[in-house]
């Protein structure tokens, strides 16, 4: 009874007075509880919409990694208030979907590497990316993020081999003609004479 007397008093000091005059004379803090969450659960269903449309319309702008985080996990914690139960994993995976396209790589090279972030290193990683990007954009005047390009060695290799004459062999007719006296050779791959 004392506990329930303490938990009305504080509920009565919180809220506004025209709303003490009408919950002065309950006698439960549970009855008061119930009666101010039908007077109000509509708007924490909007409140919650808010939030959410809110993140959905986030999108981080270029120099601006630590804000954009900042931002996103105030919004998280709102959401989390509100009664959403959201894990590490999948907040990460929603904070990368408000990432800018220049930032597809580092999507890309997280999920390629089925790499695992708290929020606070994404954070610090989003700022090294967004530094290497503008390291390469100060280079170039362009944007780039690690990208691959194909190796050209093989290429060369192919050219090389092409332009190579084929060894002569004896003149004559036949399906034989060209064939090559190949007893003092060595075997390319083992590096053996005529095996």
């Amino acid at each position: 009874m004392r506990s329930d007397e303490i938990a009305r008093c504080y509920i009565l000091a919180s809220i506004s007075n025209v709303l003490q005059q009408q919950h002065r004379n309950m006698l439960t803090a549970a009855d008061m509880i119930y009666i101010i969450a039908e007077m109000f659960g509509s708007q924490g269903r909007e409140a919650k919409q808010a939030t959410v449309r809110n993140f959905m319309n986030c999108r981080m702008k270029f120099g601006t990694p630590v804000d954009h985080m900042l931002l996103i996990i105030s919004h998280l914690n709102e959401m989390e208030l509100m009664g959403a139960e959201i894990d590490g994993e999948t907040q990460v995976d929603m904070i990368l979907e408000t990432l800018p396209e220049m930032f597809d790589n580092f999507k890309l090279n997280y999920s390629m590497n089925k790499l695992n972030y708290s929020l606070p290193e994404l954070m610090k990683e989003l700022q090294t990316a967004e530094a290497l990007l503008l390291e390469g954009k100060k280079r170039n005047g362009k944007v780039h993020l690690a990208e691959a390009k194909p190796s050209t060695s093989g290429a060369k290799k192919l050219k090389k081999n092409r332009n190579k004459k084929k060894p002569k062999g004896k003149a004559g007719k036949g399906k034989n003609s060209a064939r090559v006296d190949k007893s003092n050779d060595k075997c390319h791959h083992y590096g053996v004479a005529s095996h």
